[in-house]
C-alpha cells in the first residue's frame, strides 16, 4: 500500500498540518521503504509549514498595527445612570447616554490607547495597565445593560485593575483587527486569527440558541432602531 498524501488544512485558522499514512497487510518491502521516505520528507516539511504560518500571521499583525495606529471609528460604552426602572422605561435615552462614537487609536510607540470624539481631547489608557481582554458581552458593564444594541461578536472590553473599557466595532473585520492585534501586543490568548474566528462562531451560535422569546426580541429591536437612527 502506498502512503497517502497529507490532507489539506486550512492554515487561516492556525491549524497545523499532520501527515496521515495508510498501510495494508503484507505490504512489500519496497512499499514500506517508499512510505518511510515520504514520512521523512513530510516531517522535514512540517517546520517549513509552521514558518509559513508564522510569516503569514506576522504580516497580518503588521497590517493590524497599521490600521490601529491610523485610528478607527468605534462605539465606546460607558456606565449609565439610574436603576432598572430608568433602563426599562427609557431604553433609548439610556442607550444614547451609554454609547458614544469615538475614534480609537494606538500610539506610534504601541504603548498607549487613545480615544476621542472628532476634534476633542483624548482619553488615554496605558497598555501596561491592561490585565485582560474579553471578546463579547461577558463583562459587568454589558451584563448590567437591559439591551445591548451591538452584536456580541462586534464587542470587546479591555480590563484593568480599576475598571473596564468597552467598545463595539462596526464590522467583524474591525473587531478582529482590535481583538487579535491587542491580544498579540499584550501576550493574551486570542493572539491569532484562528482563535478569534472560533470565538466569533461560539458567540454567534450562543446568540442563535437564545434567539427565541422576548429575551431575543428586545436586542433585535434595539439594533433595528439603532440602524434606522444612523441612516436618518
Amino acid at each position: 500500500a502506498v502512503a497517502a498524501r497529507p490532507s489539506a488544512v486550512d492554515v487561516s485558522c492556525g491549524a497545523m498540518p499532520a501527515a496521515v499514512f495508510t498501510s495494508g497487510v503484507g505490504c512489500s518491502a519496497s512499499a514500506s521503504h517508499a512510505a518511510g521516505v515520504q514520512a521523512q520528507s513530510t516531517a522535514a516539511a512540517a517546520p517549513l509549514d509552521a514558518r509559513l504560518i508564522d510569516a503569514r500571521e506576522k504580516q497580518r499583525q503588521a497590517e493590524r498595527l497599521s490600521q490601529m495606529c491610523g485610528g478607527t471609528v468605534l462605539t465606546k460604552y460607558q456606565r449609565g445612570e439610574g436603576g432598572l426602572g430608568a433602563r426599562l422605561f427609557a431604553p433609548r435615552q439610556a442607550q444614547e447616554k451609554r454609547r458614544k462614537e469615538r475614534v480609537l487609536r494606538l500610539s506610534e510607540d504601541l504603548r498607549e490607547l487613545r480615544w476621542a470624539k472628532t476634534g476633542g481631547s483624548a482619553s488615554k489608557l496605558k497598555l501596561v495597565e491592561v490585565t485582560g481582554l474579553v471578546h463579547g458581552h461577558e463583562t459587568d458593564l454589558f451584563r448590567e445593560m437591559l439591551i445591548v444594541p451591538d452584536a456580541p461578536e462586534l464587542c470587546f472590553s479591555l480590563v484593568s485593575a480599576k475598571r473596564e473599557y468597552c467598545f463595539a466595532a462596526r464590522t467583524t473585520s474591525q473587531a478582529e483587527t482590535w481583538v487579535v492585534g491587542l491580544s498579540a501586543l499584550l501576550g493574551l490568548p486570542m493572539a491569532r486569527r484562528g482563535a478569534f474566528l472560533w470565538n466569533e462562531l461560539r458567540l454567534r451560535t450562543q446568540a442563535d440558541s437564545e434567539s427565541t422569546g422576548i429575551g431575543a426580541l428586545l436586542p433585535r429591536l434595539a439594533r433595528e432602531l439603532d440602524e434606522r437612527r444612523r441612516s436618518n
